[in-house]
């Protein structure tokens, strides 16, 4: 399905350079996603992501939910991607993730996710962590591996994602 990529993420967490790329961010419907931290400028769409994470652009590219009915208790993202889970279809990962980093730019609660995911991003594009003093080291609950998913029954897709 493509998401062993991203689950599997052992980077640490840079809490006041996730803070600064959230606080910075600015995109438009459907991306990309650009912010500066600490002088560098960080651009994502499905693309770069796709690069950052070593994964194909392939699947079905959906996230938005505003044709499903309002149903108490239904949520129609988490209904989605069950069934394309559980019916083994491909999803854009790289289009889910940055919709979704969007969706958590516009939110009131102020989540800040994906700071592994984000560390590869400022590793990426040359923000200089040297001087990173705050910062939360991985350990072995924070991402799963191929074992910890096969006791799930998450499967390996025929190209080894």
């Amino acid at each position: 399905m493509g998401w062993l990529p991203v689950v599997t993420i052992s980077e640490p967490i840079f809490p006041t350079l996730v803070y600064a790329f959230y606080s910075r961010a600015t995109y438009e419907l459907g991306g990309p996603i650009i912010s500066t931290v600490r002088g560098v400028e960080i651009q994502l769409d499905p693309k770069s992501i796709c690069r950052i994470l070593d994964i194909a652009l392939v699947g079905l590219s959906v996230y938005e939910s505003k044709a499903w009915p309002n149903v108490s208790g239904f949520e129609p993202r988490k209904a989605f991607l069950m069934d394309y889970i559980l019916m083994k279809r491909r999803i854009h990962v790289e289009y889910l993730l940055m919709m979704h980093i969007i969706s958590c730019c516009e939110s009131t609660t102020r989540l800040l996710p994906y700071g592994r995911f984000l560390a590869r991003v400022f590793k990426d594009v040359g923000v200089d962590l040297s001087r990173e003093t705050d910062f939360e080291a991985p350990n072995i609950y924070d991402t799963y591996d191929e074992q910890s998913l096969g006791q799930m029954k998450f499967e390996k897709t025929l190209d080894g994602s």
